[in-house]
């Protein structure tokens, strides 16, 4: 099902119920007025304890307020992917409700345990259309949270390159479910983790890049953020034909990271340009830090 269709520079972008995006413009290169798509950090608190958390989250970590002007300027059929952890922040539900009667599709990603936990609550807000896409932090492949997972049409197994094994790989395959593979980031806790964990996440990586070939044709959809692109040298696997139609561009080309917990914003959440976001519309920023990040010439040549 079309959920929407909108101009966007230079650009036709078409966004359907099962989260394929597609992008057409008759010019060389797209050139965007707006992101299409944000990432947004709405939350620091979490009581997972991951050790590898890029984004430093505790138990008593603060939260986002939804009060920020910009929010209503965000143009319909925008792409919002909001970070759900628990306990969430005041406003949350209302805030949701606000994004879905502008048009915006909000996509939440949450780690299994709390999926397992709130399960029922996030079943609601699916239901209410209140967010569309579901993203799950894969702790371990069990039979009970495939079964689960599995009753969500727009649910996505998020993995980590260097953390994900390929025990869990296989006892996920094979079962129509789609898999996001995200880039390891040496960032936060993160980068201690790797310190210590150097040998066992190589070889993981080495594993997980070796069998890649084959995972790509065990699950319904396989997609990666652009860190993962980089660290596991996708572009080879893919003609060049294939890498120009479904390559979603560099860094800040069409997307960037907001962080509404500190209030700033940056071509991507690994980027160390953060800017404040002030009384900026979305649009400003997004052309404030339009192909900015210090990664795109790594994502340009998709070198490792």
């Amino acid at each position: 099902m079309l959920l929407s269709k909108y101009k966007n520079g230079n650009a036709t972008i078409e966004l359907y119920d099962d989260g394929t995006k597609i992008m057409e413009t008759d010019d060389d290169e797209f050139d965007f007025e707006f992101a299409s798509s944000m990432d947004v950090c709405i939350s620091e608190r979490c009581d997972n304890g991951c050790k590898f958390c890029y984004a430093n989250c505790t138990p008593d970590g603060k939260v986002a307020s939804f009060d920020w002007d910009f929010l209503s300027g965000i143009p319909a059929g925008v792409e919002m992917a909001i970070n759900m952890q628990f306990p969430l922040p005041e406003g949350f539900e209302e805030f949701l409700q606000k994004m879905k009667d502008q048009g915006v599709i909000v996509n939440a990603t949450i780690n299994q345990r709390h999926f397992e936990q709130h399960e029922n609550y996030i079943a609601y807000l699916v239901a209410k259309h209140l967010i569309w896409g579901v993203g799950v932090s894969l702790v371990h492949a069990t039979p009970q949270f495939i079964d689960t997972v599995s009753q969500y049409n727009n649910a996505v197994i998020h993995v980590i390159n260097g953390i994900v094994t390929m025990t869990d790989l296989q006892l996920l395959s094979d079962k129509g479910l789609k898999l996001l593979i995200l880039g390891y980031k040496d960032k936060g806790r993160g980068v201690a983790y790797h310190a210590d964990e150097d040998v066992e996440i190589k070889r993981r990586q080495k594993m997980l890049r070796h069998y890649l070939p084959v995972l790509l044709h065990m699950f319904s959809a396989v997609s990666f953020d652009n860190l993962a692109l980089k660290q596991l040298d996708v572009k080879r696997l893919v003609s060049d034909a294939a890498w120009e139609e479904f390559y979603m561009g560099k860094e800040a080309s069409s997307s960037f990271y907001i962080n509404l917990v500190n209030g700033t914003y940056s071509p991507s959440s690994l980027d160390t340009l953060e800017l404040p976001i002030g009384n900026l519309s979305v649009k400003e920023m997004f052309q404030n830090v339009k192909g900015k990040s210090i990664l795109d010439e790594d994502y340009a040549n998709n070198k490792g």
